[in-house]
């Protein structure tokens, strides 16, 4: 556990120390700081489409832009056309 938190820091460090030392006062911009979480193969292994098959159609991001209870939150990822 504490190897995996100074890893998480040194890696946090490595990418926003060269992000700030980029910035001056003449130029207040925020750095936006993106953290990928997740087992190790977590590259594609996501579900937009809802497959009736694979649990109901649950666990995928199709499933929460329509289901009523998560509709509010993900709703606004598709447009009226229906596209993402």
């Amino acid at each position: 556990m504490k190897r995996c938190l100074a890893l998480i820091c040194v890696l946090f460090l490595a990418v926003v120390h060269p992000c700030l030392s980029a910035l001056s006062a003449d130029s207040p911009q925020p750095v936006k700081v993106f953290i990928l979480a997740g087992q190790s193969n977590m590259e594609g292994a996501g579900q937009i489409a809802a497959d009736p098959k694979r649990n109901g159609g649950k666990g995928s991001l199709e499933y929460l832009v329509k289901d009523v209870a998560t509709a509010k939150q993900f709703g606004p990822l598709v447009d009226a056309t229906g596209q993402w």
